[in-house]
């Protein structure tokens, strides 16, 4: 009798490219099928980049309006529009955050100029702390925070809708005490994935209840990985990349045949 293989995380690509020196965030574009669009972290120049599955980069948006203070994530929204989150706070010295939002562009390079459509200044509703996970969904912006002493991490919601700095809302602890990077949801509202150093969440989300993330918990791809640095939603599972900087994907056999989104 054969017994079915345990599930096994696949390298898809790498990213070679030197300009990409440590990619944080990455989501797949709505505009250009098999185009993904990712950002450095902190301390490299304001740029956008544009690269396939396999990590070959296509182009180089630069974002001459704004400092890359701390890049930690990208999102999107049902409009297309990409969002990056400059909220990394590892010494929780930052005051404020902010999380840009910018019209998709075409996939050419553009050194001199995407512009932001607007920007969001953050503060915290306590004691600044360390973030690296964005998602959008409506009219709210969500961040997670990233926690290094096994406390539970905190879910924190923002209006899109108000361009007036704004205190963040904490609305759920999270079942989850690994160290955050990354999130993304799924493009039906009702999936959200949480990239960890230990490996991937899958949450099912109820209908009207994100303020309480109905996060009962659906799934995990354990994965131990102290690097693990961005995760999106992939047509085969999750796409995640390092900071070694492979692009690895963890497929649906990971988790439960209910929690792969619908086309």
């Amino acid at each position: 009798m054969q017994t079915a293989k345990p599930p096994t995380v696949q390298t898809v690509g790498l990213l070679r490219a030197p300009e990409i020196k440590e990619s944080s965030g990455i989501i797949p574009s709505r505009r250009n099928p098999g185009v993904f669009w990712t950002v450095n972290d902190g301390g490299n120049p304001a740029e956008l980049f544009a690269i396939d599955r396999n990590g070959r980069l296509l182009a180089t948006v630069g974002l001459p309006d704004v400092r890359n203070l701390d890049f930690e994530d990208l999102a999107d929204d049902e409009e297309g529009r990409i969002y990056i989150a400059d909220v990394g706070n590892n010494e929780g010295k930052r005051e404020t955050v902010f999380v840009h939002r910018y019209h998709e562009p075409p996939v050419c390079d553009q050194r001199e100029g995407l512009r932001s459509e607007t920007s969001w200044e953050l503060r915290y509703p306590g004691k600044p702390f360390d973030c690296e996970a964005l998602f959008v969904w409506k009219d709210r912006g969500y961040l997670i925070s990233k926690r290094r002493d096994l406390g539970n991490a905190g879910l924190y919601e923002f209006d899109l809708t108000r361009q007036k700095p704004q205190t963040l809302r904490k609305i759920a602890d999270l079942p989850i005490v690994a160290p955050v990077t990354s999130a993304d949801i799924s493009r039906d509202g009702a999936r959200v994935a949480i990239g960890t150093v230990g490996g991937v969440f899958l949450f099912r989300i109820e209908p009207g209840r994100i303020d309480q993330l109905a996060f009962a918990r659906s799934g995990v791809a354990v994965f131990i990985e102290p690097l693990m640095e961005a995760v999106c939603f992939d047509r085969e599972g999750i796409l995640a990349t390092t900071e070694k900087r492979a692009m690895l994907l963890f497929g649906w056999d990971f988790f439960a045949n209910d929690l792969r989104p619908a086309e």
